[in-house]
Formats: structure tokens, C-alpha cells, sequence
């Protein structure tokens, strides 16, 4: 079997694995993939997602580092390692992680996972300003769902009544 379609095969066996939760099959199979391919971030952030799901947060951590030059798996992995580092005690490498996320996906989920690793840093102004950034962030996403929705019933309406004049 030539090289490529084995590597190929093997990611999408180790990936099944991976979402079924067969964490020791997924990490044989994707290790495989690594040495086959040592560049793929996906098999590195597969292997480190699944050594968290099992909470061997120092075994992750390596592989989740390995999946963060790729924009498919950057944003997933930094959330994972941040969350491994905050097991391990590193409070100030978890939130350096986040930071990164919430300059780059203003998002407020991020925000709030933020405030509390600062929460238990016992920094409160910051965490106080990462709460207030995820709350106006979740409220402005709130808004805009609510438009897009009424922007689709007004669409949906228009065709439906294509001769009634617009407002």
C-alpha cells in the first residue's frame, strides 16, 4: 500500500476512533499518522484532545503544541491547551492561550473562560473585565441572531408575497 493512502487511511480509522471516544485505538492510529507524517496537526490534535479526555493533561499539552501553525486546528487546540496548562497550575501560559484566542475570535466564550482562569489567579480586575467583554459579546451575537432571523422571515414572507411592496 503506498505511502499516502496508508497515512490517509490511518487519519480517518484514528479520527473514527477519536469521535467515538476510543481514546487508546485513536492515539495508536494516529501516532502511526505522525510518524508516517510528522506535520499533521490533525493527528497531533486528535492524540492531544484525547489525552485530555482522559485528563493526562502533561501528555497532551505536546501534541496539542504540535497542532497550532494550522488554522484548521489552531483555535480548537489553543482551547485545548489552555485548559491543560490551567490543570497543571500554569494560570499565567493558560492565559497568555487565551489571550491569544480573544484578540483574534472576539468571541465570549473565550472571554468568560478568561475571567475565570483570572478569577483563580486572583487577578479580579481583569477578571472583571473579561466577564464585562464576554457578557457585550454575547449580547451583541444575541442582537445580531435576532436580526438575521427577522431578515430571513422577511425573505421568506417576500416570496411567499411577491407583490406586496416592501417596507
Amino acid at each position: 500500500m503506498p505511502r499516502a493512502e496508508s497515512c490517509c487511511r490511518r487519519v480517518g480509522l484514528g479520527t473514527v476512533y477519536w469521535q467515538s471516544g476510543d481514546w487508546t485505538h485513536a492515539q495508536t492510529e494516529l501516532k502511526k499518522v505522525l510518524e508516517l507524517s510528522p506535520g499533521s496537526a490533525t493527528a497531533a490534535y486528535e492524540i492531544g484532545d484525547s489525552y485530555l479526555q482522559q485528563h493526562q493533561w502533561q501528555d497532551g499539552t505536546e501534541y496539542l503544541q504540535g497542532a497550532l501553525g494550522d488554522p484548521a486546528t489552531e483555535r480548537k487546540a489553543r482551547l485545548d491547551l489552555a485548559k491543560a496548562l490551567d490543570e497543571l497550575g500554569k494560570r499565567n501560559e493558560a492565559i497568555q492561550e487565551l489571550t491569544l484566542l480573544a484578540k483574534d475570535h472576539p468571541d465570549g466564550e473565550i472571554h468568560h473562560r478568561l475571567a475565570m482562569a483570572y478569577r483563580e489567579h486572583g487577578d479580579t480586575a481583569n477578571a472583571q473585565g473579561a466577564l464585562a467583554a464576554s457578557e457585550a459579546l454575547r449580547k451583541a451575537s444575541d442582537r445580531l441572531s435576532v436580526e438575521q432571523l427577522e431578515g430571513l422571515q422577511r425573505e421568506a414572507s417576500d416570496a411567499q408575497n411577491p407583490d406586496v411592496p416592501h417596507k
